[in-house]
């Protein structure tokens, strides 16, 4: 399935004018405006946040399921998951209380306990500093680079698409000597 363009998806917890506003489609005639809007997505990433607490109490099983299929018309449903918890991420750190930590063990064991298990969870993160010249380095010596990091050193530029096109050939020709014939 291609990709469908996120402005004209059918309605989420955002409206199309709201996806437009957000990919910088769409303008406003006054400041105020534009605050009312930012305040509505607020509101609804909010209420949409809080459904899914009751989602979690009565989704049943087999709407589970068939909502987190991986194939079919649910092909977006990766990017949206990490979406998802990059937001959740960021939200809880920048506000500092409660921990994502204490979030994700809570949740993890809410979502347990309606299997009739409890969960020990372990959590770690460790942060570094995006240093490109280490990850161009990196990646001149085939290792493997998570998409996110490529796309932002895109979009500062500090890479270039040669550089991109060399780097994708390096690891498809590393992977096709990898695989088994």
């Amino acid at each position: 399935m291609a990709s469908e363009d996120p402005i004209d998806r059918p309605r989420g917890g955002l409206s199309k004018a709201d996806r437009e506003y957000l990919l910088d489609d769409r303008t406003y005639d006054s400041e105020q405006a534009e605050r009312n809007t930012r305040a509505r997505i607020r509101k609804r990433l909010l209420h949409s946040l809080l459904d899914f607490n009751l989602a979690l109490e009565a989704l049943s099983e087999r709407d589970r399921r068939q909502l987190f299929s991986m194939d079919g018309p649910h092909s977006e449903l990766p990017a949206g998951l990490l979406g998802t918890i990059g937001l959740i991420y960021q939200g809880v750190t920048d506000s500092g209380e409660p921990t994502f930590e204490q979030i994700l063990v809570e949740g993890i064991n809410r979502a347990e306990a309606k299997r009739g298990y409890i969960a020990d969870v372990e959590f770690n993160v460790q942060r570094r500093p995006l240093e490109f010249d280490d990850i161009r380095t990196r990646m001149k010596d085939g290792e493997e680079i998570p998409g996110i990091v490529i796309t932002e050193m895109l979009q500062q530029g500090e890479i270039e698409m040669s550089e991109l096109e060399e780097y994708l050939e390096q690891v498809s020709d590393s992977e096709s000597e990898q695989s088994p014939e």
